[in-house]
């Protein structure tokens, strides 16, 4: 069904899997763990490794269940599991820091901001097909948005905290 008869459902396969496998994404989380943890900076970091630990497996888990993957995929991306671990931590603690220091989520900004860049969504491979072409450009330019968004955030915080402290 894949196999050209289906552009709609290939470029939808495509945009959702290029958003949801967007490093940006993964790291934000880890962020966002460790941000929720108040008053202890060693375990904010390890939210943040549990954290990415905890997605990986379920998004493997997930599509192996759906048919996606093979049975393989969590020894074929053992990688991911071993980057889990400073990411999850330097990410955590980040969050945690983020607390005191507003202006630190603008490393998060700063990643989907420069991301799809990067990784070639914009401006697009024009050697391969427009559903993959399209849905990185569309990706690419949804992650710019996030990160513009948090750039606002981040100042509007730095602002607030400003006039309280």
């Amino acid at each position: 069904m894949l196999e050209g008869q289906a552009n709609g459902l290939l470029f939808s396969r495509n945009l959702v899997g290029q958003i949801m496998g967007s490093a940006s994404l993964w790291i934000s989380c880890a962020f966002l763990a460790g941000k929720s943890i108040s008053g202890r900076t060693l375990l904010s970091s390890f939210v943040g490794v549990f954290t990415l630990l905890f997605m990986l497996a379920v998004h493997y888990a997930t599509g192996a269940l759906l048919g996606f993957f093979s049975s393989s995929i969590f020894s074929d991306n053992q990688i991911w599991f071993l980057a889990s671990l400073p990411a999850g931590m330097i990410f955590g603690l980040l969050g945690y820091l983020s607390n005191r220091i507003p202006l630190l989520s603008l490393i998060l900004a700063l990643c989907f901001l420069t991301e799809p860049f990067v990784i070639g969504y914009i401006p697009g491979v024009k050697s391969l097909p427009w559903t993959t072409v399209l849905a990185g450009q569309i990706a690419g330019i949804s992650l710019i948005c996030v990160g513009i968004l948090i750039v606002y955030i981040a100042c509007k915080e730095a602002i607030k905290g400003g006039r309280n402290g």
